[in-house]
C-alpha cells in the first residue's frame, strides 16, 4: 500500500523549483484556515485580484493604453499550483507556462515584467509608499485599478488570516492594507492642467454638494475617480434578473464591461466589489447578475449577527440599491 500512496507534496515541490522571476507565491495562514480547508470566497477573491493585477501592470508597460491584444493574454499565460492545506497554512503559486511554449519572446518578457512589478507593488502597497506606486504606475487610471486589485488580495484589517508573498528580494513579506490616507491618495483623481476639451460623457465617483432638495448637482467636494464613458463598454440596468429572481433597483446602475481578449470579457461593479467574467459580453453580464443575486440572498437577507463587519457594510450598500424583489 505504501508504494501506491499518492504523494501530495510533489506538485508543491515542482512549484518551488520554478524560478522566482516566473512565479508569484501567496501563502495564506491563520484561524480562518482551520480544518485543513480555506473558504472559497477568500481564495477566489485573492486569485481574481492577482490575475487582474498582472493584467493591469502589463497595461502600464505597453506604449498604447489598454492594448488588449497583448496585455489580456497574461491572464491565461499563468497556471495555478496549490499546496494541500495544512496546519492553518495554504500556498498558491501563479507561474508562467513552460519556457518552451509558442509565445513570442516579447510576450514572455511582458509577463515576467508584470510578475516582477506585482511583487514590487505588493510591498509598496503594504508600506503605504504612494510615491513608489506612482512611479511604478504613472498612469492615474491604471494606478487606481492596481490599488483596487491589491485591496482584493490583502486581507481586511480585521481579518483572522494573513497573506504573505515572496518579493523580488526572495524574502517573504506580509501583505497588509495601508492607511486610509494612503488609499485615498492612490485612488483620488488629480486633474492636470490642460486646455479645455469638448464636452464628453463621463462617469465619476466622489463627494459632491447637491441642492437642498437633493435633485441637482452643485459642485464636487472631492473627486476620487473619473473616466470617459463609452456606452459600448457599460451595461446600464435598473433590474437585475437571474433565473426566477428579479430585483428592482432604486436607480439605474452602470456595470463596466472590459474585453481583455477576444474570448474574455469582464463585468465589474465597484460599489459591491463584483467581478464577473464570460466568453462573451452577454455571458459576463449574465454572470454579473448571478453574483448580484447571490450577494442579495446570502448577505442582504442574512441577520447582521451572522455577518462579519465587512459583510455588514456590503449589506448596507446593496440594501440601498434594491427596492424590492419583483413578483
Amino acid at each position: 500500500m505504501a508504494g501506491g500512496r499518492r504523494d501530495l507534496t510533489s506538485p508543491m515541490r515542482d512549484a518551488m523549483a520554478i524560478p522566482a522571476n516566473r512565479s508569484l507565491r501567496l501563502t495564506f495562514a491563520g484561524e480562518l484556515l482551520q480544518g485543513h480547508a480555506i473558504p472559497v470566497y477568500v481564495i477566489t477573491k485573492a486569485l481574481t485580484g492577482a490575475q487582474l493585477l498582472l493584467v493591469h501592470l502589463a497595461e502600464s508597460q505597453v506604449s498604447r493604453f489598454r492594448e488588449r491584444g497583448q496585455t489580456g493574454k497574461i491572464g491565461h499565460a499563468c497556471r495555478l499550483m496549490m499546496s494541500p492545506p495544512k496546519a492553518n497554512c495554504f500556498t498558491a503559486v501563479l507561474s508562467l507556462a513552460d519556457e518552451r511554449d509558442d509565445r513570442l519572446p516579447a510576450e514572455v518578457l511582458l509577463c515576467e515584467k508584470a510578475l516582477s512589478d506585482a511583487k514590487k507593488s505588493m510591498l509598496l502597497y503594504s508600506t503605504g509608499d504612494t510615491q513608489g506606486l506612482e512611479a511604478l504606475c504613472p498612469h492615474p487610471m491604471i494606478r487606481r485599478r492596481v490599488a483596487s486589485d491589491l485591496s482584493l488580495i490583502a486581507p481586511p484589517r480585521d481579518a483572522n488570516y494573513s497573506v504573505r508573498f515572496s518579493g523580488t528580494d526572495c524574502h517573504r513579506h506580509r501583505l497588509v492594507q495601508p492607511s486610509q490616507k494612503a488609499i485615498d491618495t492612490l485612488t483620488s483623481w488629480k486633474p492636470s492642467a490642460r486646455e479645455h476639451s469638448a464636452p464628453m460623457l463621463i462617469q465619476a465617483r466622489g463627494l459632491a454638494e447637491l441642492s437642498p432638495d437633493g435633485l441637482d448637482f452643485e459642485r464636487w467636494v472631492k473627486l476620487y475617480d473619473m473616466s470617459r464613458l463609452d456606452l459600448d463598454d457599460t451595461h446600464r440596468t435598473r433590474m437585475v434578473e437571474w433565473g426566477q429572481i428579479a430585483l428592482r433597483l432604486a436607480r439605474p446602475i452602470d456595470v463596466t464591461i472590459e474585453q481583455l481578449e477576444p474570448e474574455l470579457f469582464l463585468a465589474s461593479f465597484a460599489p459591491l466589489n463584483i467581478l464577473a467574467n464570460g466568453r462573451t459580453r452577454d455571458e459576463a453580464v449574465d454572470e454579473f447578475q448571478h453574483e448580484f443575486v447571490v450577494i442579495w440572498h446570502e448577505i442582504a437577507l442574512c441577520p447582521d449577527a451572522d455577518l462579519a463587519e465587512d459583510a455588514i457594510e456590503l449589506k448596507k450598500r446593496i440594501m440601498e440599491l434594491v427596492t424590492r424583489e419583483a413578483e
